[in-house]
Order: structure tokens, then C-alpha cells, then sequence
């Protein structure tokens, strides 16, 4: 019989193990959470489609775009399960007694994926069974736990310690020193992009090899400050006094405006000006405008400055 309860507690050991690889997991709890995965991915592509079939079949209008954020949703979904669904697959092949680098079957050009699921579906095994069951994370102590007094390198060096670590405090002095760093570095490499892109139109005509090299320089260096930047502003939240859901919301809200801006605007472009999109650019413009003196005024809070006499879903509770 199906228990909501459990359903619950295996689709939060799923992201809870995210990096769990050593222990073990049984049949029923992966199933349940691959359930989850798969309502949550009936929900978000039963919205595009339902967008998708409200929308021109000519040129893409309003309903285009909304259709396309869900299809986005559903990817970026995708993307961030990947290295949990990983984790779980191997504590799966562990309790079925089976090596864990058969992991690597799902790297197969045609079926890996599937050939996955097939062995995560076989009975736990009896020699595993003095293998502990992943139930929590075994957490020690935060890598990263911030008072306040840290001077301006030390709040460098943390940034790059604390790259995946997404636990502890980081201080709002520290938080901002790092964001001078960011501001400087990426006006100096701006200002450089602008000149190379400046002499390569006078001899070349326009973008040349130098140009199209910065770009990529400035890519790279984005997707390498990307998840120790999360990081940073997880552990800055969290100092400020939000709880796990309300930084997860924040996080949500962001992806969501970004996907919903960009997606907005490509659509725009090739609908050649058949369709409106003045309005909904406006709304957006102005949820991102509330979005970021809203993210501003919580980043600007002091240590456990947002805490609240009881906890709630948003913020922590006092003591």
C-alpha cells in the first residue's frame, strides 16, 4: 500500500544523499524516489504542452514562452538531480552486491540509462546487509563558519575553501569584500574585452580570433566562479537568519526570472513584432526589479538578523 510518509522521506534522501556514495539504498526507496522524479516531470511537461497546444502554430506568441519555461524548468530539473541520481545509483548497486563501476553502463551510447534502472530494480543482496543504509548525511563540522571579524584576504581565502561547501556561516563583511573582488576583476577584464573588440573592428572590419578568445576566457572563468559563488550565498542567507526552504526559494525565484527574461526576449526576436510582448517584459522587469532590492536588503542583514521567536517555513528560529 502506498505511504505518503515514506514516499516523502525517500524523495528527501534522494537530495539529501547527493554526495553519499558509500552506503547503501534499497529497492523501495529508490523507487519512491524515482516516483517523485517522474510526477515531478509529468507536472512540468504537462504545462508546456498545455501551453504548447494554447500557442500559434505560425509564429511563437505569449503562450510560446511560457511553454518553453517549463520545457527549461524541466532541463534544469534534470541537470541538478543528475549527480544525486548518480549517488543513489551506486549505493543501489552496493546493496544489490554488485560493483559499483557498473555505474559507468550508463555512459553507453544507446540503453545506458535504462541499463541503470534494470540493475537498480534487482533484490538486495544478503551480503549487504551489514552495509549501514544511507537514512542522513553524516555532517562535520562546517568548513566555513564566519563571525564577522575577518579581514579582507581571509574572506578570499574562504571563498575559494568553501568552494562546494554549502554549510556554515559566511559574514556580511566578508560577503562583500568578495563582491569588490568580482567588481574589480570583471571591470578589468571588461574594460580589455571592449579594447581588443575596439582595435579588432579598426584592422579586421569586426570580431576577429583575439575577441572571440576573450569570450571564451570570460565563459570559462563564469562557469568556474559559479559554484563556489552559490555557495557564498547560501552560507551568506543563512547567517542573515533564512531557513534551508527560504534560500532554496530564493534560488527558485532567480532561475525562474532568468529563464522567463531570456526565454521572453528570444521569442520576441523571431516572432518578427507579430505578437506583443511589451507587457510581459514589463512585468518581468519589474518582479526583477522588486527580486533584487528584496535579495539587497537580506544580504545586507547582519548575523541572525532576520531570526524569528518561532521557526517558519521562510526563517529560523532565535536560540
Amino acid at each position: 500500500m502506498f505511504n505518503l510518509k515514506e514516499f516523502k522521506q525517500s524523495y528527501q534522501k534522494f537530495w539529501l544523499g547527493y554526495i553519499s556514495f558509500k552506503e547503501r539504498t534499497s529497492r523501495k526507496d529508490y523507487w519512491l524516489a524515482m516516483l517523485g522524479h517522474i510526477l515531478v516531470t509529468v507536472v512540468l511537461l504537462a504545462f508546456a504542452t498545455l501551453f504548447h497546444l494554447l500557442s500559434s502554430d505560425v509564429l511563437p506568441d505569449l503562450w510560446s514562452v511560457f511553454s518553453y519555461f517549463f520545457i527549461a524548468l524541466w532541463i534544469c530539473y534534470g541537470l541538478v538531480a543528475f549527480c544525486p541520481f548518480l549517488a543513489i545509483a551506486v549505493r543501489r548497486l552496493r546493496d544489490v552486491s554488485l560493483p559499483w563501476e557498473l555505474i559507468f553502463v550508463i555512459l553507453a551510447p544507446f540503453g545506458g540509462f535504462f541499463g541503470i534502472l534494470i540493475l537498480n530494480a534487482l533484490p538486495g543482496a544478503q551480503a549487504a546487509a551489514d552495509l549501514p543504509e544511507f537514512s542522513a548525511p553524516t555532517y562535520g563540522p562546517a568548513r566555513i563558519e564566519e563571525n564577522g571579524k575577518e579581514n579582507f584576504l581571509q574572506a578570499i581565502k574562504n571563498y575559494f575553501l568553501g568552494y562546494v561547501s554549502f554549510r556554515g556561516r559566511t559574514s556580511r563583511l566578508s560577503f562583500w569584500f568578495v563582491q569588490l573582488i568580482f567588481a574589480l576583476v570583471f571591470a578589468v577584464l571588461g574594460v580589455m574585452f571592449v579594447g581588443i573588440h575596439f582595435f579588432e573592428n579598426i584592422l579586421f572590419g569586426g570580431a576577429f580570433i583575439a575577441t572571440w578568445m576573450m569570450l571564451a576566457l570570460l565563459f570559462l572563468i563564469a562557469v568556474g566562479f559559479l559554484l563556489p559563488t552559490l555557495a557564498l550565498f547560501t552560507r551568506r542567507l543563512r547567517d542573515a537568519g533564512l531557513s534551508n526552504y527560504g534560500i532554496g526559494l530564493i534560488f527558485f525565484v532567480a532561475l525562474s526570472l532568468f529563464l522567463l527574461s531570456n526565454i521572453s526576449h528570444a521569442v520576441d526576436a523571431v516572432s518578427f513584432g507579430i505578437h506583443d510582448f511589451s507587457l510581459l517584459n514589463y512585468l518581468l522587469f519589474l518582479a526583477d526589479f522588486v527580486f533584487i532590492i528584496t535579495l539587497l536588503f537580506v544580504l545586507l542583514q547582519d548575523k541572525d538578523q532576520l531570526l524569528q521567536k518561532e521557526k517558519t517555513l521562510l526563517f529560523r528560529r532565535k536560540g
